[in-house]
C-alpha cells in the first residue's frame, strides 16, 4: 500500500496533497481492485484532499464530493463507508465547541455508522 503524501503545515488537519493524476495513481490506485474484489467496507479519514473536495475546512468523513461522488458513484462501492471515530482531532477540531454536529456531518457526507472510539 502507497504512503499518502501528506502536508501537516499548510492545515490544522492532516491534509493529502497532490493533482488527482496523482491521487488516482497512488493513493485511490487499490480502491477499483478492492472494491471489485467484493470489499465489504471502507472506513474513510478524517483527512482534507483539496483536489477533491474545495471547501478547506471539509474532511472526508463529512464530504459529499469524497464519500457519495468518488466512492460510490465514480468507483462503484456498495457497501458500508464507516468512519474514524468521531472523537478523533481531525474532526473535534472542526466542531470543538458544538460537538453535536460531528454524526450528523459524516451522515451528510454518505456515511451511516458512527461512533465515538471509547
Amino acid at each position: 500500500m502507497a504512503i499518502p503524501a501528506t502536508d501537516s503545515q499548510s492545515s490544522p488537519w492532516l491534509q493529502v496533497t497532490g493533482d488527482r493524476a496523482r491521487l488516482n495513481s497512488v493513493e485511490l490506485a487499490p480502491f477499483p481492485q478492492s472494491i471489485a474484489a467484493g470489499v465489504d467496507s471502507v472506513m474513510v479519514a478524517h483527512v482534507t484532499v483539496p483536489a477533491l473536495e474545495r471547501e478547506a475546512n471539509r474532511v472526508a468523513t463529512t464530504s459529499p464530493a469524497i464519500v457519495n461522488d468518488l466512492l460510490k458513484r465514480e468507483l462503484g462501492f456498495q457497501g458500508i463507508v464507516v468512519t474514524d471515530a468521531l472523537d478523533m482531532a481531525g474532526l473535534t477540531r472542526l466542531y470543538s465547541v458544538n460537538p453535536g454536529p460531528r454524526g450528523g456531518r459524516c451522515i451528510q457526507g454518505g456515511q451511516r455508522p458512527a461512533a465515538d472510539s471509547g
